[in-house]
């Protein structure tokens, strides 16, 4: 998404970036550790990424499965790196 993003900011002679920019966790860890002692990163939101968990939390049957489909995922070797949000917990320095 980032590098779609910055071709289309290139031909479209965008001045400012209004994209969230996405980071992988190395990145990630990289930026906090600057400010904070970085204990734990994990994932989560493997199966509904934002916004269609919006359509999800409309329907509380669905709900349930989504939080127990995600919940599985989580705990599955590999798949469970590859959520669409992360999660710090962190101390201050």
């Amino acid at each position: 998404m980032n590098i779609s993003y910055s071709v289309k900011r290139s031909l479209k002679h965008y001045t400012f970036n209004e994209h969230v920019i996405e980071l992988d966790r190395n990145s990630f860890f990289s930026l906090l550790s600057k400010f904070f002692l970085v204990e734990n990163i994990i994932y989560a939101n493997y199966f509904a990424p934002f916004p269609l968990d919006e359509i999800f939390v409309k329907f509380p049957m669905l709900t349930f499965l989504v939080k127990k489909l995600d919940f599985l995922l989580s705990k599955t070797p590999i798949v469970n790196k590859m959520g669409w949000t992360m999660i710090a917990t962190v101390r201050k320095v």
